[in-house]
Parts: structure tokens; C-alpha cells; sequence
């Protein structure tokens, strides 16, 4: 029993699917030969209520530079006093656009952390 070859070149053709794509590496600063360096960095908003209230206080995130020098998966990591500052540490990291870090001479997406300060200015 044979196949007839002008109905096997009727069928449509189906792609074979291969494995996923691995997901891209995230490197640590210490597995590259340049950081990355900031582009632009605007400065977080001081939050409205905390400045009524002469409160300060600190977030440290942790995110992802990509390969194209964005920002991606901003988590916060610690904050003081509470969640206060976190909106607006968080709004502003993510507008940041870096030069992105390289390895072996190609830019790759590398974890960062950074600690913002919220201070008021003497009166």
C-alpha cells in the first residue's frame, strides 16, 4: 500500500514546532566586561503626603537592564518607612534608559539593585 504522491502534495503543509526558545540569560554585574551606565535617570517624584508630613525614608529595587538598555521586572527589595516611596521609586526607574552592559563584547540583559533616597532639602 502506497501513498499517491498527488494527494501527499495536497496536504497542507504543518511546520514542525521545535523546543521553546530558551529564555534570554540574565547576567550579574560581576560576570561582565562593562557595566551598564546610564543614559537617562530622571529622579523620582517626592511623594505629595510624606513631603507635608517631612517624612523621609529609602527603596531598594532590584530589575533587569535588557540588552537594549531598559528597564524590565522592577521588584522592590526593601522599603522605609512602609510602602510610602515606592510608587514613586518605581515610576521613575522605569523611565531610566541605560548603555547596556556587555559581555564577551555583546550587550545582555544583567540584574541590577539600587538603593533610592527620598531626603528632604534643609528649610
Amino acid at each position: 500500500m502506497g501513498f499517491d504522491a498527488a494527494i501527499v502534495a495536497a496536504l497542507p503543509a504543518f511546520a514542525v514546532a521545535g523546543p521553546p526558545p530558551a529564555a534570554e540569560t540574565v547576567f550579574e554585574l560581576a560576570h561582565l566586561d562593562q557595566p551598564p551606565h546610564p543614559r537617562r535617570t530622571p529622579a523620582p517624584l517626592y511623594p505629595p503626603a510624606a513631603r507635608t508630613r517631612r517624612v523621609e525614608g529609602m527603596v531598594h529595587l532590584e530589575f533587569i537592564v535588557g540588552a537594549e538598555g531598559q528597564v524590565e521586572e522592577v521588584r522592590v527589595i526593601e522599603s522605609h518607612p512602609g510602602r510610602l516611596f515606592v510608587d514613586a521609586a518605581v515610576r521613575a526607574v522605569e523611565r531610566w534608559r541605560f548603555h547596556p552592559g556587555t559581555r564577551r563584547g555583546e550587550a545582555v540583559p544583567v540584574r541590577v539593585r539600587q538603593r533610592l533616597d527620598f531626603r528632604l532639602e534643609a528649610p
